[in-house]
């Protein structure tokens, strides 16, 4: 019985003052690298964000078992100048705050911490509009772009827009934040846990 059942979304235990300045010509993503994320996906946008605007990169922060098969697809699209895959590091908050863009890339995607702590540092998103996940997040326009699944000429066509529009990048970022306060925050999600126990004791 769908009356029956309640969501109630993960918080993002991020609460910061700090604000990337999206000033850096940089795309960020950190996750697993394996098959369901999408990666492939990504790399293979960013050879049309590359043709545009050769200056930007995206830096990538994860490891798995698609490692070598996404630096070689790296290599074959001649971006290993723009894109690099790194070890996942222990400080986030210096990797969102020298970043102007996150991107999500995913077939099909939970609604993950990584979408929930970039808002909290104020970035916008890129992401496909797989099940679940970064819907949950995004407000298409609004604090990033919910892009048909498999579009990659879409995908790159909303890392462009927001390359080369320096308000609406900051405006979305603004939006990414305040959504984070509102929807995510730690007590604001404990207060409907509590809210939620005390209806089923009643």
């Amino acid at each position: 019985n769908d009356q029956n059942i309640v969501i109630i979304y993960n918080s993002c235990n991020i609460n910061t003052e700090q604000t990337a300045p999206l000033t850096r010509k940089r795309a960020v993503a950190l996750g697993r690298l394996c098959a369901e994320k999408g990666y492939e996906r990504m790399i293979t946008a960013w050879q049309y964000v590359y043709k545009k605007h050769p200056d930007w990169r995206l830096d990538i922060y994860g490891r798995g078992e698609f490692a070598d098969k996404l630096n070689n697809l790296i290599s074959s699209l001649q971006l290993t100048n723009v894109v690099s895959i790194t070890p996942p590091v222990q400080d986030i908050e210096s990797v969102f705050m020298d970043s102007s863009i996150n991107l999500l890339a995913a077939h099909q995607d939970g609604l993950g911490m990584v979408i929930l702590e970039a808002m909290a540092y104020g970035l916008p998103t890129v992401a496909f509009d797989c099940e679940n996940g970064p819907k949950e997040a995004i407000e298409n326009g609004i604090n990033g772009f919910c892009v048909e699944n498999g579009n990659i000429q879409q995908y790159s066509k909303e890392i462009c827009k927001l390359i080369e529009d320096n308000n609406l990048r900051v405006l979305l970022g603004k939006n990414s934040k305040i959504i984070s306060e509102n929807k995510f925050a730690q007590e604001g999600i404990m207060q409907q846990w509590h809210n939620l126990f005390i209806e089923l004791t009643a």
